[in-house]
């Protein structure tokens, strides 16, 4: 049973504000996690594809209406921009990931699976996984003990 907690009572109501900014902060992280494994998955080979921006976009676009993210509005124009010019997306994708990996180390084995969520996402996003990816992704598994206890992640292979 789930108790309902009361401001005066030292306990939070269910649907309550406080309970849904906490509940708020967890899903942005969820999603941060995800968004930068996704990203780092389409950078897994080292090069953006042409057949990897458009779902880049719809990632970006997801991104950006869940979490009003600056980063993602700056990625879709850039997409727009340079949609010839994979080499120029890579390098975006680059400064997004340097910056805001800073801002979001894994704290808990939750965010190191979103995370890893995100970059199978990344790595798939076309329909065509390089060995260069499955090389990078087998890394991944192989230094994370979180990655290979956790039973979301074995259910996968």
């Amino acid at each position: 049973m789930v108790e309902v907690f009361q401001k005066g009572s030292g306990k939070l109501e269910h649907e309550g504000s406080a309970l849904g900014r906490i509940h708020a902060q967890a899903n942005h992280r969820k999603a941060l996690g995800y968004w930068l494994g996704f990203l780092k998955g389409v950078m897994a080979s080292e090069r953006v594809e042409r057949a990897e921006m458009p779902p880049l976009r719809v990632e970006a676009e997801q991104f950006l209406s869940l979490l009003h993210d600056n980063d993602a509005a700056e990625l879709i124009r850039d997409l727009d921009m340079w949609s010839g010019a994979p080499d120029e997306v890579y390098a975006v994708l680059e400064t997004i990931i340097g910056i805001r990996s800073r801002e979001f180390a894994a704290a808990n084995d939750k965010d190191e699976v979103n995370e890893f969520y995100g970059f199978c996402a990344g790595i798939a996003c076309y329909n065509s996984i390089t060995p260069a990816e499955v090389e990078k992704l087998l890394s991944r598994l192989d230094s994370s003990a979180i990655l290979q206890k956790d039973s979301r992640v074995a259910s996968l292979g």
